[in-house]
């Protein structure tokens, strides 16, 4: 502020903020000074550091029309913050400021501010002290503070004289001056984008300080993605965040607060989900074996996905909740021309009793978004011993791939004698899938290759990973599935050598918290692994998996390949389980029975379906 020997501040309290003006003589600026009776500067939040994020908004004509921008200026830390003021004068502004410091606010014509006009000041409010966490005692129903609940001696009251009685923690929000009035009614969230953002809007009265916080799924044992937003609302109540990254489920928690320091109770609204635009078909299995002539019952597993290209957990009717509102039912689907062997049937939704108390199942994360899946396989002397002459891994891999979800791409990486990444050392997509078939094919016709390890398919693994995956991509989800007979062998490796490739394989596979890597997992599936004899090299391959949150499945021959891998699908991309009734298993039907069928899913009024052929275990087949 330009000043004369006659210049002093005026200090000024109005609606819970310190306001100062220029009084007495000083030169004049071509930007007068911005209008403080139309810029409200909120109570700074509470920080360890005891520094605070101070929000302020400025109403419409609050800063001259020759300023383009706005300067705020913190007194004494010296720190700055530039925004762009709005064509009708308004603006908004968040600085880091103690309470009890000073806040110089001028205009500026760019946002270099080397123009600045006449300084107003404003001193940030003190932080206002709060009671404490008041939470409803439901043993007596009253209001007591939570800190007091836990410690030795509680006695209810002791907090709260003159006790206020209550059913839920909101009715104690009086003791946390929390006055305000809050009601999902007046909020309202879209769905996710295709993008997976979402706008959250209201009305919900003038000059307020809205703070949001998505807590994400964290109130079931999810992530708290960490996102936390304060906007101040206009002189009609109306605020709008734009473009805030959540999915569906997803828990947003508001709360209010006016210039006098009330507030209104935390408020939680669920984001709802995308718009459906797809249905995958990821399997069928019996419940109990099969046998021909006989009823029986079987399970579907489905998974559905939105716009967002993530999965979609519906809002259901049933007491049982799968997922957090619920979850598909079978009144959400449709299942028609369903056929085993070219028989025509008619499933019906399956009937409970009470050692089968439910008709409907899940398994593995049903929300994710897209997975990369690089798919490892032993092309040894020694695998094609253990898988025979008429091999089973093939076919196996093909019908794996065949029934993964549509958003989901897949790489191909070979290991013995010659290690390599095929189909170009990239991942293909839903449309791109017969490259892979063909590729199996080609593989199954040329045989073994020679000797290799598990340790060489993992690193070509790895190394593709690094290569093909953009570095944005890398916290996203990847899996790694490995189809082997070998283990790592240190045969020709000292353990000096093998040391440094096993921790390399671990920097690139294993979860690390420091840098938010949630990791690759890897899934192996061998045949008669342990057998080899060398029990500290199967146990290395067992820490592998384990190491990766992955998973490791040792089976005694190659046979049990196709159903271990149809296992593993489910529970590495998410699925819901719908179990269905068979009244009769046809009389002809083979041990693997050839199933078909059509399915849609209606959400919402939208539709989506998908056809299914595959393979379903007749186990006491005579055919």
């Amino acid at each position: 502020m330009a000043s004369t020997s006659r210049v002093r501040l005026a200090w000024l309290f109005l609606g819970g903020v310190y306001l100062a003006s220029c009084v007495g003589e000083s030169p004049e600026n071509e930007i007068p000074a911005p209008d403080l009776s139309r810029i409200f500067i909120y109570f700074p939040g509470n920080t360890e550091a005891g520094i605070g994020l101070v929000q302020g908004r400025g109403l419409s004509d609050a800063v001259p029309p020759q300023a383009s921008h706005v300067v705020i200026t913190d007194f004494p830390s010296g720190r700055e913050v530039v925004e762009t003021v709005n064509d009708d004068g308004s603006f908004e502004f968040a600085i880091n400021a103690l309470a009890g410091n000073v806040l110089e606010i001028t205009g500026a014509t760019s946002r270099s501010a080397a123009v600045r006009g006449a300084p107003a000041y404003v001193k940030v409010p003190a932080l206002v002290v709060r009671g404490g966490d008041f939470v409803c005692y439901l043993e007596t129903n009253t209001c007591e503070k939570a800190s007091d609940i836990e410690k030795d001696g509680f006695m209810p009251g002791m907090a709260t004289p003159g006790v206020q009685t209550c059913t839920t923690d909101a009715e104690c929000g009086i003791f946390e001056n929390e006055y305000l009035k809050l009601s999902p009614e007046q909020i309202t969230v879209t769905a996710p984008s295709a993008g997976g953002t979402i706008d959250v809007s209201g009305t919900v009265g003038p000059n307020l300080l809205v703070s949001l916080a998505n807590v994400g799924h964290s109130s079931v044992g999810g992530v708290d993605p960490g996102v936390r937003i304060n906007q101040i609302t206009d002189d009609l109540g109306r605020f709008r965040i734009s473009k805030l990254r959540a999915e569906g489920d997803h828990e947003l928690v508001i709360q209010l607060e006016d210039l006098g320091g009330y507030r209104s109770p935390k408020m939680s609204v669920l984001v709802p989900d995308a718009q459906l635009t797809e249905v995958d078909v990821m399997g069928i299995f019996p419940v109990q074996p099969l046998t021909n002539g006989q009823p029986g019952k079987v399970g579907i597993e489905v998974s559905l996905g939105g716009v967002d290209r993530r999965g979609i957990c519906p809002d259901g009717n049933s007491d049982l909740e799968l997922c957090l509102n619920g979850g598909l039912e079978h009144s959400m689907v449709s299942l028609v021309d369903f056929t085993i062997d070219k028989e025509s049937i008619i499933p019906t939704q399956a009937s409970t009793t009470a050692q089968a108390k439910s008709d409907r199942g899940i398994e593995g994360n049903i929300r994710t978004g897209p997975v990369d899946i690089v798919v490892v396989l032993d092309m040894s002397a020694a695998m094609e011993v253990k898988d025979g002459t008429d091999p089973f891994r093939f076919e196996a891999v093909k019908n794996y791939v065949r029934y993964l979800r549509r958003r989901d791409r897949v790489a191909l990486v070979t290991f013995g004698g010659t290690n390599q990444a095929h189909l170009n050392s990239s991942f293909v997509s839903f449309s791109q899938r017969n490259q892979f078939y063909e590729t199996i094919d080609q593989l199954r016709a040329q045989g073994a290759s020679g000797e290799g390890t598990l340790l060489d398919g993992l690193e070509t693994a790895g190394m593709l990973l690094q290569q093909s995956r953009p570095a944005e991509r890398r916290l996203n989800s990847a899996r790694v599935v490995v189809i082997a007979a070998q283990v790592i062998d240190e045969a020709d490796l000292t353990p000096e050598e093998l040391q440094p490739r096993l921790e390399a394989i671990g920097d690139i596979f294993y979860p690390n918290s420091s840098i938010g890597f949630a990791g690759h997992r890897i899934d192996i599936v061998g045949v008669a692994m342990e057998t080899q004899g060398n029990t500290k090299n199967f146990e290395r391959v067992e820490e592998t998996a384990n190491l990766s949150f992955g998973t490791l499945v040792d089976l005694p021959n190659s046979e049990g390949i196709e159903q271990t891998l149809s296992d593993l699908r489910a529970k590495q991309v998410g699925a819901f389980m719908l179990l269905y009734d068979i009244p009769e298993i046809p009389v002809n039907a083979g041990k693997q029975g050839d199933v078909e069928f059509n399915f849609r899913v209606t959400l919402n009024g939208i539709e989506a379906q998908t056809s299914y052929r595959g393979p379903l275990r007749i186990a006491r087949s005579q055919n």
